[in-house]
Order: C-alpha cells, then structure tokens, then sequence
C-alpha cells in the first residue's frame, strides 16, 4: 500500500509515495503533517471544497477507478474506469473531471452521483493522451483563455504534444490552444493562477522542464536554480503565487519562485 499526504493548504498535491510505509519529511517550518491516508495507487489527490473529501484516481490495480475519500478516511470507489492520469474539481460546483490517458477522454461526475459521463472526447482520431488538468479561477485576468474555462495537457506518448482548451461546464467542444511545434516533450501537469498558466514537462530522458503559458499558447521555458529530474506534477500556492512541484525523480516536493526560478 502507499500513502497519500496533505499540506495545510485547500488546493492539491499529487502524491505517489515510493515505499509502503514511507512518510513525508517537511523541511518547511510554515508546513506541518497531519493526516497520512493509506490507499493504493493514488493518482492525482485533490480537496474537494464543496463537500470537504478528497477525490483521487487509482490507476494500474484490480480496483481502478475514481475514488472518494471522507474526513475519516473511509474510501468509496464512485466511478469505474482504468488508465486514470488526472483528477480536477471544479471548486463552484464541486463537479469531478478524470482524464484518461489511454482512451483520450475526459469524465465527468456530479457530485453526489456515481458513474461517469463522457464530457470531451474530440481531441484527435489518433492516440491521444489527456493528463494534468486546471480550471481557470474566477479571478483569472490573464489573456490565455477566460475564467471557468479548462486547460488540459496532452503527453504525446505516440502522438501529439499539445494543450487543449475546454469547458467544464459544455461538454466537447474542446479546441487547440498550443499546437506540437517541438517544444513539448512529455507535458505531464498545468495549473491556472489569478494571472498566470504554467505547465510541467517530464522531459522523457533529459531533465524536466516548467514553461510559462501565453495568449495563443505561447510557451516561454522558466530557467531554475537546479535541475529538476522528473516533474508529474503542479499546482499553486496561494499566499505568495509559488510553484509547488512534485518531483518523483528525486522523491521531492519543491517551491520554486517564479519571477526568479530559485529553487527550495
């Protein structure tokens, strides 16, 4: 078994601790540890504002599928499914998206319902990867897309790397926002701040790589104070607009400063 852990923050990190036991050591003294929940094959754990769970996928055992976690830990699978690479909610409704990266589609379940429904699955007629997801802000004003639209990221694993623009709240539909120009080499996760999109790209066999998002999918590549071994996963902290990583390369959590790439 593995064990998912969570920050003293709303929004996620998405956890895949390497050992059965293993628990996270906090370096930060702001950060402190207090809950461990026991599950297997997390995918992608996020906090759930509207009804106070968590929602993580379980991908690559005999009970794949969406899952919803309570406040006392109880696990409920609410949606079937296999090759689940990401989960976003949707914090004004509270609604769950799963992507799934062998299939090409993108889910959707209400909340309080089990199931799923196909929301977008018109990506391309090849091979498709859908993975990492985000949902514009309310407060978004940037020039990228507009508040309570999505983005996902495609990892291009025998096809296309991409971004794709969507809408959680009007099914298919989905359109090209950064067409394969070269520059993606496996995108893996995106997060959507007040101002600002940035994405995170494994690199395959080479170092990982965040890269800033702009108007018409423009992609300027963010320098860091060190390398980054294998970037899967990112999202935001809200108190100060930092980047939080998941590295699994080095088995890491990092903060990483924007404006100036330092890395901590």
């Amino acid at each position: 078994m593995k064990s998912v852990f969570l920050p003293v923050m709303s929004c996620l990190l998405v956890f895949c601790l390497s050992s059965a036991d293993a628990q996270p050591l906090i370096v930060e003294e702001e950060w402190t540890l207090i809950r461990t929940i026991t599950f297997e094959n997390p995918i992608a754990a996020h906090y759930n504002p509207v009804d106070d769970c968590i929602y993580v996928a379980c991908r690559n055992t005999d009970a794949d599928g969406l899952y919803r976690i309570d406040g006392t830990d109880f696990a409920v699978q609410i949606a079937s499914g296999t090759y689940l690479a990401s989960v976003m909610i949707d914090h004004q409704t509270g609604e769950i998206f799963s992507s799934d990266s062998y299939g090409g589609v993108i889910y959707r379940t209400l909340l309080g319902a089990t199931g799923r429904e196909t929301w977008v699955s018109g990506f391309h007629a090849g091979d498709d990867d859908p993975m990492g997801m985000d949902i514009a802000p309310a407060d978004y004003a940037g020039d990228v897309i507009m508040p309570g639209e999505a983005l996902v990221v495609d990892g291009g694993y025998n096809g296309l790397d991409e971004i794709w623009l969507w809408s959680p709240s009007s099914s298919e539909g989905e359109s090209l926002l950064h067409t394969d120009e070269g520059t993606l080499i496996e995108a893996t996760d995106i997060v959507i701040g007040p101002d600002s999109i940035y994405l995170v790209d494994g690199g395959e066999t080479s170092p990982g790589l965040i890269y800033l998002v702009g108007s018409g999918g423009t992609l300027t590549h963010v320098s860091t104070s060190e390398p980054l071994a294998d970037p899967c996963g990112i999202t935001r902290d809200p108190e100060n607009g930092d980047l939080l990583i998941l590295d699994q390369g080095d088995d890491r959590v990092v903060r990483i400063d924007p404006a100036t790439g330092d890395v901590s």
